[in-house]
């Protein structure tokens, strides 16, 4: 029953950050995007910095940074895996500005490759999704946390589902 209320309770969150954000839409913008980005998503017409301040505004009107830390991650997973580009990117925000260095490296990992695994991310890109992890591993903080070794066969293998990709970082050394 818990669980539940939980879930709807995020679902009433995630529905008021998105009136919040349909509320700003511009049509151009959409139109653009969604050609931009090869229809492979859905777009409102939210620019980037828009989407920014609107989940902030939107966290600090919730109080949602006075949830536990899994229940933010949660929240933020169910932003990443709604249909529009703008919800995503709320939810990799959130992560990014509030969570990122909270949780544990492998949290955020597991977290990251389950949602590549769901379909959450759409690879609309030209960029090989290997040299992509790789960047956001070169670039972590917590990279010291987890051994070359897990790096190279275990973790980054299984986000990028390209260890045999030469850009993968399976493949350096």
């Amino acid at each position: 029953m818990t669980e539940s209320l939980t879930q709807l309770r995020y679902l009433l969150l995630v529905a008021d950050l998105q009136r919040r954000l349909d509320e700003i839409a511009d049509t151009k913008i959409k139109d653009w995007f969604e050609a931009y980005l090869k229809h492979s998503v859905q777009y409102r017409g939210v620019k980037t910095p828009d989407v920014s301040k609107t989940m902030v505004a939107w966290s600090h009107a919730h109080g949602i940074r006075q949830f536990p830390d899994g229940a933010q991650l949660s929240l933020a997973k169910t932003l990443i895996r709604r249909h529009h580009a703008e919800d995503k990117f709320a939810g990799i925000l959130y992560i990014q500005k509030y969570l990122l260095r909270k949780l544990a490296a492998g949290a955020l990992f597991e977290t990251t490759e389950n949602l590549f695994k769901s379909g959450a991310f759409v690879d609309w890109s030209t960029r090989p999704i290997g040299f992509v992890c790789g960047c956001l591993v070169r670039q972590s903080r917590y990279t010291d946390k987890i051994s070359p070794a897990e790096l190279a066969v275990g973790v980054m293998p299984r986000i990028c589902g390209s260890a045999g990709h030469p850009l993968c970082p399976s493949k350096r050394s």
